[in-house]
């Protein structure tokens, strides 16, 4: 089956999600959707394929919506912020086959579209894990006192799962991270999201942290 449809959200995982879930209702096949995240500069021909309209989805319970078990979703959750450009394509896959063909999926590790899924998670994760470690902080005077900011580079979207691991190291403190195509902020309230920075900042920082090294089968 050909692509007939695309399927167009704002690249976070919650409007994969809202997204999904329409589709899902419908009875959509994935053969039949283009995945397309606004934030995403590869793009289809405008024109090319019909766009997918429909009404917002019930909310996640509501009688006649898909139940995706937990675990489904969180691991879903994390693989979304890899920067493979097929990452929403796949995750609709393994939602879909999950609902329809095979319910355990997830438990066999031999299957394809399983083993790609949970290797986009290990490659994100890895690097979450990469920059908690060497992300080089320094302080700057603010007129709410010092402020911690580092720099950094990541391979892909690890903002909102780095997020947590920086709130428990400066506990009471404000902090940033500042990125290419996204920052994070923290302060006593909580953590802030933003856009990213010019890269012409990067030149001047006192220290950049890259993003971990891909293995050579992208895992």
């Amino acid at each position: 089956m050909k692509p007939s449809r695309e399927a167009r959200f704002d690249g976070s995982f919650e409007g994969f999600r809202d997204e999904a879930r329409a589709l899902l209702t419908k009875g959509v096949a994935p053969e039949g959707i283009v995945w397309v995240a606004e934030d995403d500069p590869q793009d289809t021909i405008p024109g090319l394929l019909a766009a997918v309209s429909h009404p917002p989805p019930p909310p996640a319970g509501a009688h006649g919506t898909p139940h995706v078990p937990r675990a489904l979703l969180a691991l879903a959750e994390r693989a979304s912020c890899h920067r493979d450009p097929q990452r929403f394509a796949l995750l609709y896959r393994v939602l879909w086959r999950v609902l329809h063909e095979e319910h355990d999926l997830l438990a066999r590790h031999d299957d394809e579209d399983v083993a790609q899924l949970h290797a986009l998670e290990r490659a994100v994760m890895r690097e979450v894990a990469h920059l908690d470690r060497h992300l080089a902080f320094h302080t700057e005077s603010r007129t709410h006192g010092e402020h911690w900011v580092a720099y950094a580079r990541p391979h892909h979207h690890v903002a909102r799962l780095l997020a947590p691991r920086l709130l428990e190291r400066f506990r009471g403190q404000t902090w940033s991270v500042l990125m290419p195509h996204e920052s994070l902020h923290g302060d006593r309230q909580g953590v802030h999201f933003g856009p990213g920075v010019p890269e012409d900042l990067f030149d001047a920082a006192p220290s950049v942290a890259e993003g971990a090294a891909e293995p050579e089968d992208g895992a």
